[in-house]
């Protein structure tokens, strides 16, 4: 039995760094992990496949939403290890078609390879083009599906004519499967606490994540990682992180930060910022450096997929690990929540050992609701209640849940009044005082946040109401205007 304590304790600090949702997070609706037009391996190994489209991504707006969310996801895990062959006489032959999907399935002939069924071979250097076709589309990885000892099939995305063979040479690295697991991320959405937390001198908000993964074949069989991050709470355009603690191991200080503030579309890319790793939170001894980056992949139909990734370096400068973080949407297009899809991190070690997590469609957990809006005001005269209606759904929340509203109000020059009811028409007291307000904030001063929060234990009331309006104190003439976002959890 492999152990592999070393790599999975490395992936427990590479976790969140390239994203807040790296092994796991994200909101993804039903169908994440494949797209309409393709599978997450056609992106992968072969984007050029997929049908174009021409959608574009906000990362802040999408970071934002991630840290404030919580989530409870499912995935697929696969373990393995590569071996270069160096270069090996092959011979190939199309052995069936699917005009469907538009591929071939190649007998491929390799002399006592070694394989199994879910290894994968990486070719590349052809010494010839075969099947009539340009070398580019062989010299790339492919999954090996075992025939014998001396042969097996690969797919190819393309249709060719069937019977036709080929004598080759090529490089070749294998990637041989070593174990296979599952692991189940619970992420916690940012808060804050009274006292505020304070992370380097900064007032922070704190996520915890835990990480539990089992594993056949592999010690140890089940490991469990708890994680905190911290994020800078007073900083209203980006939720940017500004720290990351592993219960009993390493510790993260953010150097730089920042994400794009424009939209983004195929092809950009460019560098988010670096942490310093210590060994622990002593930070007594450095332990090197994550350097993070972004970059937007090709466009589909119903998509933009995107790339969040890190490189962790050693103090002498050495690169220990790669993690590619692939972000996609629902393909039923039936929101434009990005969810993490697959990651993928790359340990440069003898072994040149992968982990490669593929994330299930269906969440353990109810998808938080996540919803904002926008409105002006203007001053009120007392008794009398001009509020602006805000309906926030809790259906799908059969067992309860939390919800969290955040209102910002801007810095015009009338106060505001909040209230949260189960109806759009409240009752009022004979001086027009709200009955039933179930959270509130009154008088709230030009240029606030206020947060309102309420604990519902059924959805017996499928919809509640945000009503928002100037309050009593200030001139009817003033005005003002403000923004809310509202979250629904379990």
């Amino acid at each position: 039995m492999v152990s592999i304590l070393k790599f999975f304790y490395l992936f427990a600090l590479l976790c969140g760094l390239s994203s807040i949702v790296a092994c796991g997070g994200g909101s993804a609706g039903a169908g994440a992990g494949t797209t309409a037009d393709g599978s997450t391996e056609d992106l992968i190994s072969n984007p050029d496949s997929l049908v174009e489209g021409s959608d574009t991504i906000d990362l802040v707006k999408t970071w934002n939403q991630w840290v404030s969310l919580g989530y409870k996801r499912d995935a697929n895990l696969r373990i393995y290890w590569s071996k270069d062959w160096g270069v090996v006489s092959l011979q190939s032959e199309i052995v069936a078609t699917d005009t469907v999907n538009d591929r071939s399935t190649l007998r491929i002939y390799h002399s006592k390879h070694g394989a199994q069924s879910g290894d994968h071979v990486l070719l590349s250097k052809l010494s010839n083009p075969i099947h009539g076709e340009a070398k580019n589309w062989f010299e790339t990885s492919h999954r090996i599906t075992l025939i014998d000892d001396d042969h097996y099939f690969i797919v190819i995305p393309k249709l060719l004519t069937v019977g036709n063979k080929a004598s080759f040479t090529a490089q070749m690295t294998f990637k041989y499967l070593e174990c296979v697991g599952t692991q189940l991320l619970e992420q916690g959405p940012a808060r804050t606490e009274v006292p505020p937390i304070l992370f380097q001198r900064i007032e922070a908000s704190k996520s915890m994540s835990i990480t539990t993964t089992k594993l056949k074949s592999c010690t140890p069989e089940q490991s469990s990682f708890t994680t905190y991050k911290y994020f800078d709470h007073k900083n209203e355009t980006l939720k940017a992180l500004i720290g990351q603690d592993i219960v009993g191991g390493a510790y993260s200080l953010v150097d730089s930060f920042e994400l794009p503030k424009s939209t983004l579309k195929s092809g950009d890319k460019g560098d988010i910022g670096s942490l310093t790793n210590y060994s622990d939170r002593t930070r007594q001894t450095v332990d090197g450096k994550t350097i993070m980056s972004y970059e937007i992949q090709r466009h589909t139909a119903q998509s933009v997929f995107f790339l969040l990734n890190s490189e962790t370096i050693d103090p002498s400068g050495f690169i220990r690990s790669i993690t590619k973080d692939l972000y996609g949407k629902s393909p039923s297009g039936s929101g434009s929540d990005y969810g993490l899809m697959r990651s993928t991190v790359n340990y440069n070690n003898a072994r040149k050992t992968e982990i490669v997590i593929d994330y299930t469609a269906n969440l353990t957990e109810l998808e938080p609701s996540y919803q904002s809006g926008a409105g002006s005001l203007t001053g009120g005269t007392p008794g009398t209640n001009k509020w602006k209606f805000f309906a926030i759904d809790v259906a799908p929340f059969t067992f309860g849940g939390t919800m969290k509203v955040e209102i910002s109000l801007g810095a015009g020059q009338s106060g505001a009044s909040y209230d949260l009811f189960f109806t759009s028409s409240p009752p009022v007291t004979a001086d027009g005082r709200p009955l039933g307000s179930l959270a509130n904030a009154y008088d709230v001063a030009p240029g606030s946040k206020t947060t309102l929060t309420y604990n519902f234990t059924n959805n017996k009331i499928k919809t509640y109401y945000l009503g928002v309006q100037g309050n009593w104190n200030s001139p009817i003439s003033a005005t003002n205007t403000y923004t809310f976002e509202a979250w629904v959890t379990e």
